[in-house]
């Protein structure tokens, strides 16, 4: 065989061996150097590249090029709360109809699913955005909803403050008082349709961007508000005409900026505000929260601080700060959770328990506010399937529960001591205390003399070193004395 000499050589000291051996190694300086001119001549070419071209090369999304940044924006991951970017996050901003948020929150937190909206001449007679609604009329709640999130309807947004507050100023008392609850210490709430011109009820609101992020955060957490923020379209038939709802959000699925994961919220624009837009996405199992004010491209700067907020490792710090964790208390929920634990515990039907004066409840409420509320509340009166019955379902299931549990234990400690006794046995058999014919241990079965382990016993009332016996084996008297 014929050996190929390389023109280098070295001194190789193995770590088994004293002796120093000649081995033959490649050229590795070489390849080595060229690896750092290459490294060195991309350096110097990013380095005469233009920004442009750099930014090009890398990839971190980039706000979008000729579009003005909002006077404020605030990008939120909303599965932990944390501020990953912002731009004057905390400034309070008149932000249109991003406004209905609070608007619906607070309705749901205070009506009933059954509670009906009553629409005055002045809520009938408001600008447009609106349904067209009359005065005198009454709608579901659910669709009021809609109206207010898909639609972002002016006249339907008043229904629901007179509805739910008796009039503008109790109704505003109850959005201050549930923003401060929220923890939205940057703003101050006012006209529930977001309107901010002459004619608007105290002026329009004034809100931060951190603020609205705080609201979408709550809003998601209420279904009936959620479902609205990512339904397209949706009719629904009002006590003297039918209406046809298009969602106003164009980064949904068929808008006119579909992006890739985004399932709401909400938009909104008034000369004063600009254009204003609240948004979520969800990718790879973790969503954003992205709200702009004023700036003519809300759209196009949505998608850039979605595409920024994934970019991101999902430890990431962000600026710091955290949105305060949701705080919403729908009233829908807590009837039924009342309503289920009544049942529970008196054995009445739910159907037979869910006015407040039978279940013993009249004077318990989830929370305190000091406004009152105008909205009709009616007992719910649907019948439900006996409690004992409810009761002993839950009795059985727990029973289960408890016994699938108490037996997995059971298995575990078998496992347990079936380990500890091979351990403890192989343990025996190396220190010569059990058997072993042909490398297995018998049971029964003796090769030689039995092993005797022995162990040093003072007796307890001899004096210090003095009096030892030895004890060999198991005998019920130890031997004679230690040799």
């Amino acid at each position: 065989m014929r050996t190929i000499p390389y023109p280098a050589r070295t001194m190789v000291r193995t770590r088994h061996s004293h002796a120093i051996h000649r081995r033959w190694v490649p050229l590795r300086a070489a390849r080595r150097a060229a690896a750092a001119g290459l490294v060195l001549a991309v350096a110097l070419a990013l380095t005469s590249a233009a920004p442009s071209e750099i930014a090009a090369q890398t990839d971190t999304p980039q706000p979008p090029v000729g579009i003005t940044e909002p006077a404020a924006w605030v990008l939120v991951d909303a599965d932990t709360g944390t501020v990953l970017a912002s731009h004057n996050a905390h400034e309070p901003l008149p932000p249109a109809s991003l406004a209905k948020v609070m608007t619906a929150l607070v309705a749901a937190e205070r009506l009933s699913d059954d509670d009906r909206i009553r629409v005055s001449a002045l809520a009938a007679n408001q600008p447009p955005s609106k349904l067209g609604i009359a005065p005198g009329e009454r709608y579901r709640l659910d669709d009021a909803l809609a109206s207010l999130i898909m639609e972002s309807a002016n006249d339907m947004s008043y229904a629901v403050a007179e509805t739910v507050g008796g009039d503008l100023d109790g109704f505003a008392d109850l959005l201050n008082a549930t923003a401060a609850r929220y923890g939205m210490d940057d703003s101050e709430l006012s006209d529930p349709a977001g309107l901010d011109d002459d004619s608007s009820f105290r002026g329009g609101p004034r809100m931060s961007a951190f603020d609205v992020a705080i609201s979408i955060q709550n809003a998601r957490q209420v279904f009936s508000i959620a479902k609205w923020a990512t339904t397209a379209e949706y009719t629904f038939d009002g006590p003297n005409a039918r209406f046809t709802l298009s969602n106003h959000n164009d980064l949904l699925p068929g808008g006119a900026y579909e992006t890739d994961g985004a399932n709401g919220f909400k938009t909104g624009g008034t000369t004063l505000a600009g254009r204003t837009l609240a948004a979520t996405a969800g990718r790879d199992g973790r969503t954003m929260i992205a709200v702009v004010l004023n700036t003519p491209g809300p759209y196009e700067w949505a998608r850039y601080l979605f595409d920024l907020g994934f970019s991101m490792p999902e430890n990431s710090d962000g600026t710091g700060e955290t949105i305060p964790a949701p705080a919403v208390s729908v009233r829908a929920v807590r009837e039924r959770d009342r309503n289920e634990f009544v049942a529970l515990v008196t054995g009445e039907p739910i159907g037979n328990a869910t006015t407040t004066t039978q279940a013993g409840l009249a004077n318990v409420e989830p929370f305190v506010t000091t406004a009152t509320t105008a909205a009709e509340v009616r007992s719910t009166g649907n019948g439900g399937s006996g409690g004992s019955a409810m009761r002993m379902v839950w009795i059985a299931l727990v029973a289960l529960l408890v016994a699938f549990v108490a037996r997995r234990e059971q298995v575990k400690r078998r496992k347990r001591r079936r380990a500890a006794a091979r351990r403890e046995r192989a343990v025996m058999i190396r220190r010569g205390s059990l058997p072993v014919v042909d490398g297995r241990y018998r049971r029964g079965q003796r090769t030689g003399p039995a092993p005797q382990a022995h162990i040093r016993v003072k007796r307890v009332d001899a004096p210090p070193d003095e009096d030892w016996e030895e004890w060999a084996g198991w005998d019920d008297e130890p031997p004679g004395p230690a040799r």
